[in-house]
C-alpha cells in the first residue's frame, strides 16, 4: 500500500482544491508535505478547501508566487502539511470526493463546478528520499 507512505507529493490541474487535497491526503506520511500548483485567483478555492483542511489533517504553512516566461501569466504553489495522519475513512470510494466535496457549507459552489470541469486528471507524487 502506498497510503502515507511519502514526504512529498505534487499535483496540478487535477481537481479544485478540496477535492485535490482529499485526493492528496492519503499519499503524504505525517510531517509530510502536499504542494499545490494553482493559478492566482483562488481566494473562494482556497476557503472553500478549510474544511478539507481541518478533516485530512493538511495546514497551509507557505504560498510560493512565481511568473511564467512569455507573458503566460502568475501563478502560485500552495504547500501544505500533514499534522497527524489520516482517518481509515478517507480518501473516500472514488468519485465521491468529486460529487461531495469536503467543503465549507458557506463556500461558493460555483468557482468549485467551474474548475471541476475544467481541470485534467493528471497526478503525481513521488518519495523525497
Amino acid at each position: 500500500s502506498l497510503r502515507e507512505q511519502f514526504d512529498t507529493v505534487t499535483a496540478r490541474a487535477v481537481a479544485p482544491l478540496p477535492t485535490l487535497l482529499e485526493y492528496a491526503a492519503s499519499f503524504v506520511k505525517t510531517g509530510g508535505h502536499f504542494i499545490a500548483w494553482k493559478s492566482i485567483d483562488i481566494q473562494e478555492e482556497l476557503q472553500a478547501s478549510n474544511k478539507a483542511q481541518r478533516i485530512l489533517n493538511l495546514k497551509l504553512i507557505d504560498t510560493h508566487y512565481y511568473t511564467l516566461p512569455n507573458d503566460w501569466g502568475k501563478r502560485q504553489l500552495l504547500v501544505f502539511k500533514k499534522t497527524k495522519p489520516l482517518e481509515p475513512t478517507y480518501p473516500r470510494t472514488t468519485g465521491i470526493p468529486k460529487k461531495d466535496p469536503l467543503i465549507d457549507e458557506d463556500a461558493t459552489l460555483e468557482i468549485l463546478a467551474k474548475k471541476r470541469d475544467t481541470t485534467d486528471s493528471t497526478f503525481i507524487s513521488h518519495a523525497d528520499s
